[in-house]
C-alpha cells in the first residue's frame, strides 16, 4: 500500500500575509524606537558657541563647573554646565539637567531660583515672564545683585536648560540668547 499523501498546508490569505509583515514591521520598529530612545538618552551635548559666545574655560569656571557636577551627581540626577565667553570674557553660563522626578519647567524655574540667590552672593531672581519662540516655551526672569542680569529655562524632551546671561539687561535679550543656545544644542 502506498504511504498517505503528505498534508498540505493552505496558502496564508492576502490579509494573512498582510498582518504578518505588519506584524514583523511593528516589532522592528519598536525596536528600533527602544534603541534610539535608550541610546540617545545620554546624547545630551554643550554647543561649542551660540550667539556670537564660544565656550569658555579657566581655574575659576572650572571650579564652578566641578561644583556642579559633583552637586548634580549627589542629587542622582543628570546634568553638565559650561561657561561661554566673548572676547576672553565670561558672559553666560549654559546648564542642562535631566531630573526624571521633575515635570513642570515652572516649578523647576521657581525651584532653581529660590537657590539661585544664596548661591550668588544675594542675587534676587525677579518674576519669570513665558514665550514661546518655535514651539518651545522660555521662562525668563531678571536677576539683580552682585550677579546681575537675565535668567532662562526651557525644557526639550526630558532635558531642562537653564541660561544664566550676565549681560542682559532684560528678560527679551536673555531670551534671544537662550534661543540661540536652543539651536545650537539641537
Amino acid at each position: 500500500m502506498p504511504p498517505p499523501p503528505a498534508p498540505t498546508q493552505a496558502e496564508p490569505s492576502a490579509f494573512g500575509k498582510l498582518a504578518s509583515r505588519l506584524a514583523i514591521a511593528l516589532v522592528a520598529g519598536a525596536i528600533v524606537a527602544a534603541g534610539f530612545w535608550w541610546f540617545g538618552r545620554g546624547d545630551v551635548k554643550m554647543p561649542g558657541s551660540f550667539g556670537g559666545l564660544s565656550k569658555y574655560s579657566s581655574s575659576q569656571t572650572d571650579s564652578g563647573v566641578d561644583t556642579f557636577r559633583s552637586y548634580v551627581k549627589s542629587q542622582d540626577i543628570e546634568g553638565d554646565m559650561a561657561f561661554y565667553a566673548s572676547g576672553g570674557i565670561p558672559r553666560a553660563a549654559l546648564i542642562w539637567v535631566r531630573d526624571p522626578g521633575t515635570n513642570a519647567t515652572q516649578g523647576a524655574f521657581d525651584e532653581f531660583a529660590s537657590g539661585f540667590g544664596p548661591s550668588f552672593g544675594g542675587s534676587t531672581v525677579g518674576p519669570s515672564e513665558t514665550q514661546d519662540v518655535g514651539g518651545v516655551s522660555y521662562l525668563c526672569a531678571t536677576v539683580s545683585g552682585p550677579t546681575p542680569g537675565a535668567l532662562c529655562m526651557w525644557k526639550i524632551d526630558d532635558v531642562f536648560w537653564i541660561l544664566l546671561d550676565t549681560q542682559a539687561t532684560d528678560v527679551a535679550a536673555a531670551r534671544d540668547l537662550a534661543v540661540q543656545a536652543r539651536d545650537a544644542s539641537s
